[in-house]
Order: structure tokens, then sequence, then C-alpha cells
């Protein structure tokens, strides 16, 4: 059963030059389970608008997908390195996803999910990362 829900998305980056930055972003959205997987659906602000945000996730394997006009899928499997598609105003970025580790805690009553992973161009690394996903049905 879809459950509205508070959504916190927490991300952490470390770039190859040493810097580090750090988004925190709370939404209203859609929380459910289906079928063994959980889903999660919301809404973030982008060019033009807001576009729309879906991350499922299942033991062993999660997936962003964002909508809008400059779509991207990112696909987390620990210790494999998978493409990744991300769109831009000057056409399409080809990156990989390296993941590390996904912890996932959540259950019917909402829960918390955190993946690192190393996000690559060209098989080089460009940043480490950590995001957490907290969902708080309402």
């Amino acid at each position: 059963m879809k459950k509205d829900a508070e959504i916190q998305v927490v991300g952490r980056r470390r770039y190859e030059d040493g810097q580090e930055d750090k988004t925190e972003q709370t939404f209203q959205g859609r929380f459910y389970r289906r079928e063994g997987r959980f889903y999660l659906h919301y809404r973030e602000p982008a060019e033009g608008g807001q576009t729309s945000v879906t991350l499922w996730a299942e033991p062993g394997r999660a997936c962003v997908l964002r909508g809008g006009p400059f779509p991207s899928r990112l696909t987390f499997c620990p210790g494999q390195v998978l493409p990744a598609s991300y769109q831009t105003p000057f056409g399409a970025l080809p990156l990989e996803i390296a993941a590390q580790s996904l912890k996932m805690g959540l259950t019917d009553q909402g829960g918390e999910l955190e993946i690192c992973y190393d996000l690559l161009s060209g098989g080089k690394p460009v940043s480490q990362n950590r995001l957490t996903v907290w969902a708080r049905p309402l």
C-alpha cells in the first residue's frame, strides 16, 4: 500500500582533489513495498520546475531514476561497476558507478538506506560518495 512519507536525502561527496561537499534535502513523497522491493517517489527542484525521482531498493541492489529534461539512471550493486546514464544540456555524460556497500534498513514502517559508491568517468575516479535516504511515513 502506498503511503505518504517524508523523505530525507543526504549526499556526501569527496572529490579526487580532496574537496568535500554535502547536500541535504527533505521532500514529501510516497513510500511502498511491492514484490520485495521498496520504492520511494518524490519531486525535487530542477531547471524550469520540478523533476520526478524514483528510488527503489532490494537486498544487494538499488537504483535512482530521475525524469525531466535531463534524465539520469544510477544503478548500485556492490562489487560491480555499472554504466550510468546522465543527461546534460550538452548531451549524455558517460559515467560508471562502482558501489562499495549498500545497507538497507527499510521496513513497511520506513527506515534508512545507505549507499557508498565511487563515481567514475572513463574508468577514472571522479568522487567517493555516500547517499543516505530516510523514509518516514506520515
